[in-house]
């Protein structure tokens, strides 16, 4: 097995480092938008101040999910708004796979409550590139993204407020240098 293929692995990638850093807005129900295989998902399982986990993706995780994650396959362009909404989300290397990435982000929005966080990691104007990404995010793209407005009502109000955004060039636990557009933004 490949290293990378364990939640130990991803627990010191820049990912994991991520969550660690931003522990203290994580809690209660939390998303992970783009959980892929499902390792973010089994770490964030393990913090005390959440309840659960939902792992969102199109495709089903390789790993075997702890209880209390659960699995919700789905397109982040075409969620439906849940009843109970998430009190966090996270959201790591997903939205440069996204060509509608503002209806992705709206959805986003509408999927967490009011004055809760998310956590938001992407490659660097081409960092990383390859045949799968179809965005390409800076400082200014990324928060714009985020920022912009959305009707409600006959209003246009913002669907989230930066909280910190910031070029991300650490190197993890395993000396792989990143080259990233990390973000906290609070609905």
């Amino acid at each position: 097995m490949h290293p990378n293929e364990t939640v130990d692995y991803w627990r010191g990638h820049i990912n994991g480092l991520i969550v660690d850093q931003y522990r203290d807005k994580l809690k209660g129900n939390v998303a992970d938008f783009g959980s892929g295989k499902g390792f973010m998902s089994a770490i964030l399982a393990e913090f005390t101040s959440i309840k659960t986990v939902t792992a969102i993706d199109i495709v089903e995780p390789s790993i075997e999910l702890p209880n209390k994650v659960k699995f919700q396959k789905g397109d982040l362009t075409k969620l439906k708004v849940p009843k109970t909404k998430f009190d966090a989300a996270v959201t790591f290397h997903t939205l440069e796979h996204i060509k509608d990435v503002g209806k992705a982000i709206e959805i986003i929005a509408k999927q967490i409550k009011v004055g809760g966080y998310l956590i938001v990691s992407v490659p660097f104007m081409g960092a990383y590139w390859n045949e799968t990404h179809v965005q390409q995010f800076n400082l200014d793209t990324l928060r714009s993204y985020f920022e912009t407005g959305s009707v409600v009502k006959g209003k246009k109000t913002k669907l989230f407020t930066t909280v910190e955004l910031y070029h991300d060039t650490r190197v993890d636990g395993y000396g792989d240098k990143h080259d990233c557009v990390t973000g906290l933004f609070k609905r």
